[in-house]
């Protein structure tokens, strides 16, 4: 039985702090887009690709990085970064991506729902782990975001990438039907009525 996404708009992980410097980085953001970089929690992404998303986006004075290692990243900031690039530990992801203008992410069912929620494009990565190449079937299939490969993945690619998911008004539109779809669960309480349902 589905009752909706059973998306959390605020997540125990995330502590005070870290929204607090995120919520700084974000009135500071001038006419910038704002790329979400939420990076897998379950396994670790290869900290090369990593320095390749802040190069890329750092040469992009009109985008904004907020870029989530997860806890299993190796990925050392060892060189201070670019003044449009913003790392972070853990990212507290939807309180981000209620501002966000598009993401790059590791593909978790978690993470698209919450993209959806908050009509976010995708640049989608598989890790080759448990449901993500399905997933991203499933985003392209219904033209929420684009699909790409960390073996493929270049400096320019990725530049390009970005760039369409921030004009592409096709996907926009798509998301923000499939965003109506999304909230009206928990617009029309459905979760609730299910319960109350079972428990009559």
């Amino acid at each position: 039985l589905y009752v909706g996404p059973l998306v959390l708009e605020k997540k125990a992980s995330d502590d005070r702090q870290s929204i607090e410097s995120l919520a700084k980085a974000i009135r500071h953001k001038g006419d910038r887009k704002i790329i979400v970089c939420a990076l897998s929690s379950l396994a670790a992404v290869d900290a090369e690709f990593i320095g390749l998303l802040i190069s890329s986006i750092s040469e992009r004075e009109d985008w904004m990085a907020l870029i989530g290692l997860g806890h299993q990243s190796q990925y050392r900031i060892t060189q201070e970064l670019p003044s449009n690039v913003h790392v972070y530990p853990w990212l507290p992801v939807t309180f981000a991506l209620a501002h966000a203008d598009c993401a790059v992410i590791t593909a978790g069912y978690n993470t698209i729902n919450e993209c959806i929620y908050y009509g976010v494009p995708m640049l989608a990565f598989s890790l080759n782990t448990t449901d993500q190449n399905g997933c991203i079937a499933r985003i392209v299939d219904h033209n929420l975001g684009l699909k790409a490969t960390f073996d493929s993945c270049n400096k320019k690619s990725l530049q390009q990438d970005i760039a369409q998911l921030l004009e592409d008004a096709e996907i926009k539109s798509a998301l923000l039907q499939m965003q109506s779809h999304a909230r009206s669960y928990h617009e029309h309480h459905i979760i609730e009525k299910v319960v109350r349902k079972y428990l009559a």
